[in-house]
């Protein structure tokens, strides 16, 4: 009679709190909940603290006067526009000078050796 080969055996059953998958999983939800947890409590007491010192907080400043003047003009402006108009105006020089400098940074970076 020739011997049957057996089937490798199955590894041996873990009980799913000692599972290290689920363990990893757990720990990184309660990681998560933490972080999420600290964050809404510093954004709650950063409010109640604003608040308390009647200090306004959102993006109604955009529509208020500026009421200064910028250099360059690319796009047309007068001191009697808006902080939004403002803030639109200043993109175009912000990337032109962008754009210099990484052309710049281009060529002033040296050859690998």
């Amino acid at each position: 009679m020739s011997a049957q080969p057996h089937p490798p055996a199955a590894p041996p059953h873990v009980a799913f709190w000692r599972s290290p998958k689920l363990r990893s999983l757990v720990y990184q939800l309660v990681a998560l909940a933490l972080i999420l947890w600290v964050g809404v409590e510093f954004a709650l007491n950063a409010s109640a603290n604003l608040k308390a010192q009647k200090i306004a907080t959102g993006f109604g400043f955009l529509e208020n006067t500026a009421g200064f003047g910028v250099n360059q003009s690319l796009i047309d402006y007068r001191e009697a526009d808006s902080y939004g108009r403002v803030f639109l105006r200043s993109l175009p020089p912000m990337r032109q000078t962008s754009a210099r400098a990484d052309v710049q940074a281009f060529f002033d970076t040296p050859a690998p050796a």
